[in-house]
């Protein structure tokens, strides 16, 4: 840790909604939660000045000795290991062999690849898998194959069925409804086929059966029709705010992500601590399992409607929409899905060797796939989520040998940073090997990272400066998601442009129409819950006028130990009792163990 940039808050890496060239980093934790009974308490703080009307927050040492133990700068997962250089080059669309692939001789022969099992949550498309819209259909006879060797020794490759043992051959990987994927026939080497896909599977093989075959990933964009270093430079070169006190409103990923780009509550609770009702949800995560997502009004489906390029990387099973099991979308979640790229890699023993085995982490690979879409469609807008959950998820320590690795990303698209809104988080803290046990881990678990940076012309604007009034007050997901709403050009009005299909809401404009210098507060109305980042904000912010469960509210209220053991028995049997006549008045009191103190 660093004093000024909370590396422990960072076990998943959020990156960017930009206007321009546009990236969300994005962070999935499928966590269990338990159930709970919400049950409104009517307490008597509502008419009278109580401390939960105020908000005291401080900024922790992020190198407190409580936080001191779970430091491992020098740290490196991946130190001593051999750069893998592959036999073939992605350019343009179309693949070429390198020097290396010297002595790699051709074979005219393919075969469509079936379905095999696959471990780990990943799943795969079959050959009789029903292949609709954009995605080509396999050759209706297949040419001879071996059915029951592994994938990597499918026919055509290694042993082919007329005994020539030499290949180089090619074939798109296209993601299928974010679950799965399919794949075209294989394509061989030489070849002046033009790759129509974000993901080209290429295999090489010398002849020699168990050694000699080779495998690798490449990637672009097809156009269709804790990290000290990293921080500062954010900061100095882009103008980047850390926002010091969000506040998360779930457990687990899942809940804060539909907060964040949705809009929506799926986890309520009980906010009787602060004289407040219960927080109900208004999205039964049971039922919504059940039924798919496309008709909700999804952020990142938003920007696609009015004219953006979309785009989505993770790397853990299909996402927060699919978590545990439940349908997600019908359709692509985004025009470019880098899904694929994991299915395969998971199911192929000769890919991971090319790439995991050798320096390659799959944080980069998205990070890569990130770069060619940013850096393609000319004068289009476009905005991505990338969510690397493997980087940090169950180890903070493998997030220190990242810092230099996202510098550089930074350093190389800095053309690309300096026209695009930034927001670089998580959606929670940390909750592993032991830091939420100590007082000041358990803080951090509710309180996120969040840096925001904004275009270089607005820069040291109004907005900007909003953004930096508000790096020390406290804000939740459902701002961030008004902000991103205010970004995108058209806000919500009750009248509705009829003439449309589907209708739109036009009636008044947010940011773009006064090329992002109005900061007047803004009520964003059944659009959104949270106040956007960009505006004046008004009224107190804390835990009772904020829409925070109790249990989450990062406020740091003062706290006396007591140790006058006459008090202790006096407020432990008021509490008590209390306790019972709620659960009374509930009328539950009979299922529940009744409450007494005990010295």
């Amino acid at each position: 840790m660093f004093p000024n940039s909370p590396i422990t808050r960072i076990i998943k890496t959020l990156v960017f909604a930009l206007l321009l060239s546009c990236l969300v980093l994005l962070i999935f934790s499928p966590d269990k939660k338990s159930s709970e009974t919400i049950i409104e308490v009517a307490t008597n703080t509502k008419n009278n000045i109580s401390i939960f009307d105020t908000c005291p927050l401080t900024v922790y040492d992020h190198l407190d000795p409580q936080l001191r133990q779970f430091h491992n700068p020098r740290y490196n997962p991946m130190a001593g290991c051999t750069p893998y250089i592959p036999l073939t080059v992605l350019e343009n669309g179309k693949i070429r062999a390198t020097e290396k692939a010297e002595g790699y001789e051709c074979s005219a022969s393919y075969c469509f690849i079936e379905s095999f099992s696959v471990p780990h949550r990943l799943r795969m498309a079959t050959s009789n898998t029903s292949l609709t819209g954009r995605y080509p259909k396999p050759p209706k006879q297949l040419p001879p194959c071996f059915t029951r060797r592994k994938l990597d020794r499918s026919p055509g490759f290694g042993a082919s069925p007329r005994g020539q043992g030499v290949r180089r051959r090619l074939k798109c990987i296209y993601n299928d409804h974010d679950t799965k994927y399919i794949a075209d026939p294989w394509i061989i080497l030489p070849s002046n086929e033009t790759f129509k896909c974000d993901i080209v599977e290429s295999q090489c093989s010398n002849g020699n059966f168990f050694y000699g075959n080779e495998s690798y990933l490449h990637m672009q964009i097809y156009e269709d029709e804790s990290l000290p270093h990293t921080l500062a430079y954010l900061k100095m070169e882009h103008g980047a705010i850390q926002m010091e006190f969000l506040n998360k409103l779930g457990y687990n990923s899942r809940p804060n992500a539909i907060a964040l780009f949705f809009g929506r509550t799926e986890e309520g609770g009980s906010r009787d601590l602060v004289g407040q009702p219960p927080l109900y949800f208004d999205w039964d995560s049971t039922k919504m399992c059940k039924e798919y997502l496309d008709d909700l009004p999804y952020e990142l489906e938003e920007y696609r409607k009015l004219g953006y390029k979309t785009m989505v990387a993770q790397d853990w099973s299909a996402g927060f929409a699919y978590y545990p099991n439940c349908l997600g979308f019908n359709r692509s979640e985004a025009d470019h899905m880098w899904r694929a790229f994991e299915l395969r890699m998971g199911e192929s023993r000769t890919l991971r060797r090319s790439h995991i085995w050798h320096c390659s982490e799959l944080h980069l690979e998205m990070m890569a796939y990130m770069e060619k879409f940013m850096q393609s469609y000319p004068g289009v807008p476009k905005i991505c989520h990338v969510w690397p959950v493997n980087l940090a998820h169950d180890s903070m320590k493998n997030l220190y040998h990242a810092d230099e690795q996202f510098l550089n990303f930074f350093k190389r698209n800095t053309k690309h940073l300096d026209d695009s809104f930034l927001f670089f988080m998580g959606d929670h803290g940390p909750k592993s090997e032991g830091i939420e046990k100590v007082p000041l881990g358990e803080y951090e678990q509710k309180n996120p990272f969040l840096m925001v940076s904004v275009p270089k012309r607005y820069r040291n604007t109004p907005i900007h400066n909003q953004l930096k009034l508000k790096s020390t007050q406290l804000m939740t997901h459902y701002d961030l998601h008004a902000t991103f709403l205010d970004i995108l050009k058209v806000g919500p009005t009750p009248k509705l442009c009829e003439s449309s299909n589907p209708p739109l809401t036009s009636i008044f404009e947010l940011q773009p129409s006064s090329n992002f210098s109005d900061t007047s507060y803004r009520d964003m109305g059944t659009m959104s819950k949270g106040s956007s980042l960009l505006r004046e904000w008004r009224g107190p912010r804390n835990c009772r006028t904020l829409p925070i469960p109790s249990h989450y509210c990062i406020c740091q209220y003062n706290k006396t130990t007591i140790d006058n053991e006459a008090i202790l028995a006096k407020t432990g049997q008021f509490v008590a009792e209390q306790v019972n006549q709620i659960l009374r008045k509930a009328g539950i009191l009979g299922l529940c163990r009744v409450q007494s103190y005990y010295s």
